[in-house]
């Protein structure tokens, strides 16, 4: 179990992208969602990972829908559901099936 919350905490390190002043390279985009997506067909396998990803996601979510309601963010959905997020949204799944795959 030491092993597998290493393994996540490395991977939560080296995964964060640091995007200075080209945010446009979809190439590194792609790379990095296939990533995420095989990073959480991995911690699927671990109980304490999935638990651990559980409280995360719904704390981020909490943040998002405040932070939402706050600055109002999105106010048509033309600015929310663009061909970029749904690109990232489908390799982030890509990533998580080929994830599946690997696992067995």
């Amino acid at each position: 179990m030491r092993k597998i919350l290493s393994f996540i905490v490395l991977a939560m390190v080296f995964m964060i992208p640091v995007m200075a002043e080209d945010d446009d390279d979809v190439v590194t985009e792609i790379i990095i969602d296939l990533a995420v997506g095989i990073f959480i067909a991995v911690c699927e396998t671990s109980a304490t990972c999935t638990y651990f990803m559980y409280i995360v996601s719904i704390f981020v979510l909490f943040i998002l829908l405040i932070s939402c309601c706050i600055n109002g963010s999105c106010n048509s959905i033309d600015e929310c559901c663009t061909v970029r997020s749904t690109r990232r949204g489908l390799t982030n799944y890509a990533g998580y099936r080929l994830g599946k795959q690997i696992m067995g």
